[in-house]
């Protein structure tokens, strides 16, 4: 830590001092003005900055006196309570009277105001019909939406002239799919049969004219119209009529339909031989499949079996192994006890002969 105003650093010989005042550290030589310092009421020791402030206030007029005593203090604003609350009740109680009879005022101007000025349902329904030119019976009446067609008699019949022929038109390009693609079919029927016919150009002719017909301009009458929708209707009545004789003679062809019938047998029996020999087959695979079933799992508990036999062979064989092997080292070592003695008796036969001789 240093000095405020010195920037001395604080150690032994510089100690730290605060200033009452203001409450930063100094060292004792900025601390050297003695002046009278208002928050202890003594003159203490301050720095600079604060000595020259506290000098300002005291050259400055005084205007406020010493506070006075507590005691004084609460005797002086109970009675200054004690007085207000008694003028206050003088004037609130004329003051009230007053604010009581403005708001009545205000409220009964308010509701008369409200009353001129909202409007009535009849007065808005009248306002509306003469906005729009309309009879007030509309607005009254219960909502209905209401349309009015303002086209003339002769724009309604070219209309529906209009709609017949685009109806016309729809029908006769329908027909015309139609007979393409039985066309179409009656071709590919006669090149797998090897059969040729002349095909008929008629028909298609007549529907074309028949559509020009229609894409024609007609009078307001609607004669024409009708006209086309007539030739539209015979051509397809007479179509009907011919596919009805087409059925008639396939039904009453009886060669054809027994053909037709053996067809169908002859198909369904060979479907069921194929599902027969079908099953056949599956069931032989079946057999086979558990037959070589049985034999692999005969064939695994056999050589189960031999390796058990095996095993049994091995072990017997280092038993029998073991056990003429200790056999034999027994014999050895009988035979080389025996072999021992009977040195020991030679030599001991040596020395009685020697001892004999001597």
């Amino acid at each position: 830590m240093s000095c405020n105003t010195c920037n001395k650093q604080f150690g032994l010989f510089t100690k730290e001092y605060g200033c009452p005042n203001c409450g930063f550290c100094f060292c004792g030589k900025c601390l050297k003005w003695s002046v009278f310092v208002p928050k202890l009421a003594k003159t203490k020791k301050v720095c600079t900055s604060c000595y020259e402030a506290l000098n300002n206030l005291s050259k400055k007029p005084v205007t406020s006196h010493a506070p006075a005593p507590e005691a004084l203090q609460k005797r002086m604003n109970a009675l200054a309570s004690k007085g207000s609350t008694a003028s206050s009740s003088e004037t609130t109680g004329t003051s009230n009277g007053q604010q009581v009879e403005e708001i009545e005022r205000r409220l009964q101007l308010l509701r008369q105001d409200t009353k001129e000025l909202i409007p009535v349902e009849a007065d808005i329904e009248d306002r509306l019909a003469k906005l729009k030119g309309v009879d007030v019976s509309v607005y009254r009446k219960a909502p209905i939406t209401v349309y009015k067609d303002k086209r003339s008699v002769a724009e309604k019949a070219s209309d529906l002239i209009k709609q017949a022929q685009s109806e016309v038109q729809l029908d006769a390009r329908r027909e015309e799919s139609i007979k393409k693609g039985t066309q179409e079919i009656e071709q590919r029927l006669n090149t797998l049969r090897g059969v040729q016919q002349p095909q008929d150009k008629k028909p298609v002719t007549e529907s074309k004219d028949s559509i020009k017909g229609l894409a024609e301009p007609q009078c307001e009458d609607g004669e024409t119209a009708d006209a086309d929708v007539d030739d539209v209707a015979r051509l397809i009545e007479g179509e009907m009529k011919a596919a009805k004789r087409e059925l008639e003679n396939l039904k009453k062809d009886k060669q054809l339909m027994a053909e037709l019938k053996k067809l169908d047998f002859r198909e369904k029996g060979e479907n069921r031989i194929e599902g027969e020999g079908k099953r056949d087959e599956d069931i032989e695979e079946n057999e086979a499949n558990a037959v070589l079933v049985q034999v692999l799992d005969k064939a695994k508990l056999e050589d189960e079996e031999m390796e058990g036999e095996v095993e049994k062979d091995r072990r017997n064989y280092h038993g029998v192994s073991s056990a003429m092997l200790m056999q034999l080292y027994a014999v050895t070592i009988a035979l080389i006890s025996t072999a021992g003695t009977a040195t020991g008796n030679t030599m001991k036969v040596k020395t009685t002969e020697q001892v004999i001789s001597q």
